[in-house]
């Protein structure tokens, strides 16, 4: 019995995996579509580009549509955690939601479809998996900064752009007391 129960369990994590793979795919064929609004080294659409997706999502929302912008800044520019970094908004966001670099240490995700607490919710989760990442790559302790905006109907692109990167700028500790003032 129990070995019928380890291979139940082997083929759903083999499931899961290959979930997982597909929606990478998805996600990357779709930002592919036109290969110069990707950041020139990672699979996330560059500032630019992310600022055009969140005017086009702006122009276009309805005014009950919920919203928020979330912007994540690592401890530093190690290539190989920005590409884990990369990958884990990839995989950790779904596919709804817009997934984009600022700068070289700067995450954004534009989250569609969500309330404030769940955009807050959503923020600290992604926060702590990109903490691990980073203690993980350099192999001591990292903060990784995070800073959440609900999107209001009539906000412009840029202006919410400034917005969410001037709190992530304030947001010096990273722990959730911290980070609490920064959404309102």
């Amino acid at each position: 019995m129990n070995t019928h129960h380890a291979e139940l369990e082997r083929m759903r994590a083999a499931r899961r995996r290959l979930a997982r793979a597909r929606q990478r795919v998805r996600r990357l064929s779709w930002m592919a579509r036109d290969p110069d609004s990707l950041d020139p080294q990672l699979p996330l659409l560059s500032r630019a580009a992310f600022v055009r997706a969140l005017a086009r999502f702006q122009t276009i929302r309805l005014h009950r549509d919920e919203a928020a912008l979330l912007a994540f800044r690592l401890p530093c520019e190690d290539m190989q955690l920005r590409r884990a970094a990369a990958m884990h908004l990839l995989e950790n966001t779904r596919n709804c939601d817009t997934p984009g670099c600022a700068d070289p240490r700067t995450f954004l995700v534009l989250l569609k479809g969500s309330e404030e607490a769940g955009a807050l919710a959503a923020m600290h989760r992604l926060q702590a998996d990109l903490r691990q990442l980073a203690v993980h790559t350099l192999h001591r302790l990292a903060p990784v900064s995070a800073a959440c905006l609900p999107l209001a109907p009539e906000m412009e692109a840029a202006r919410a752009l400034q917005s969410v990167l001037g709190r992530l700028e304030t947001a010096t500790a990273p722990t959730a007391g911290a980070l609490t003032g920064l959404h309102a």
